[in-house]
């Protein structure tokens, strides 16, 4: 008789262990139906950088020179848990004064900094300048043109990221437009002006 009682315990286990799994199986994210994300915005196409593409700037605050040149880049496409791809451009930069490095990454959402090579990963810094909405925690402002070291830039973006991860959570304006790419870069500390990086000279290569 124990033995019957034991087995039937065993088997009300196993009975409630496949219901559970079979209600968990309603919760699956994945839909079943793969897409694949290609980078369609003529903007986003022309916001691809290659290996000898660099930047020279000047650090107005703390009077220092850097130049930021592309050390690798890459043309892939990569999936996420679902099984959905995404088009990408990614290109890692290379400071000269602190000798630190930077992933980027071009998709078909914009340009995002400090990407780990997993879909939704890193900052996003630049939009699509003709379609770009508002996001959370972001003001964008649009300029047909800006002034920038005496410069005209066409269809320039302007981001401010208040808590800017990338920065040791520092707010963030960013300034970059498609054809030339990194603008000008202010960083604040506490509402302090600590840096403002702008854009002296550069080479593009695509």
């Amino acid at each position: 008789m124990k033995n019957l009682l034991y087995i039937g315990l065993i088997l009300l286990t196993v009975l409630f262990s496949c219901n559970k799994g079979d209600d968990n199986s309603g919760h699956n994210p994945c839909t079943g139906d793969e897409t694949t994300s290609y980078i369609k915005s003529t903007d986003l196409q022309e916001c691809k950088f290659k290996t000898n593409s660099y930047w020279v700037l000047v650090d107005s605050v703390t009077n220092s020179f850097d130049s930021i040149s592309i050390e690798s880049f890459n043309q892939d496409f990569i999936e996420d848990i679902c099984g959905n791809t995404y088009e990408l451009h990614s290109f890692k930069t290379i400071s000269s004064y602190s000798s630190e490095t930077t992933d980027y990454v071009v998709v078909a959402g914009g340009l995002f900094k400090d990407f780990d090579g997993t879909p939704n990963s890193g900052t996003q810094i630049y939009d699509d300048y003709y379609s770009t909405t508002s996001m959370t925690n972001y003001q964008i402002e649009k300029f047909d043109s800006l002034v920038i070291c005496g410069r005209y830039y066409k269809k320039v973006l302007r981001i401010e990221i208040e808590n800017d991860i990338t920065e040791n959570n520092n707010k963030s304006i960013y300034y970059i437009n498609s054809e030339f790419g990194f603008l000008r870069h202010d960083i604040y500390s506490d509402n302090i002006l600590t840096s403002k990086k702008i854009l002296m000279r550069m080479n593009i290569v695509r």
